[in-house]
């Protein structure tokens, strides 16, 4: 299962340190390679954060690769999991038939 997930970080950032921030790039980096990750961007807005597509079996394993980063106490998670627009699109067209729309 696919999800999108977008991290923005906390207001309190007191107690983050580099090394956190480089152990969470590796990670990260680590996902995108293993193809945990389909991939990974950084907001350009520079105020930190960033989203990516994650994929994980469930909810409780998105939450264990999300848990493995050390700044995930100090980030704020939004998570929506995805479907394929294709099959998608054509379960509304129709839903929208039988409707007569």
């Amino acid at each position: 299962m696919k999800f999108l997930v977008m991290a923005r970080p906390r207001h309190t950032q007191q107690g983050v340190t580099s090394k956190m921030v480089q152990e969470t790039r590796e990670i990260v980096n680590g996902y995108v390679k293993s193809g945990i990750n389909d991939c990974a961007f950084s907001f350009a807005d520079g105020n930190g954060g960033g989203l990516g597509i994650v994929n994980a079996d469930s909810g409780e394993k998105l939450m264990e690769l999300l848990m493995a980063s050390p700044v995930a106490a100090f980030s704020e998670f939004q998570t929506y999991p995805l479907a394929d627009f294709d099959s998608s699109i054509g379960k509304t067209i129709e839903a929208m038939k039988k409707q007569g729309l």
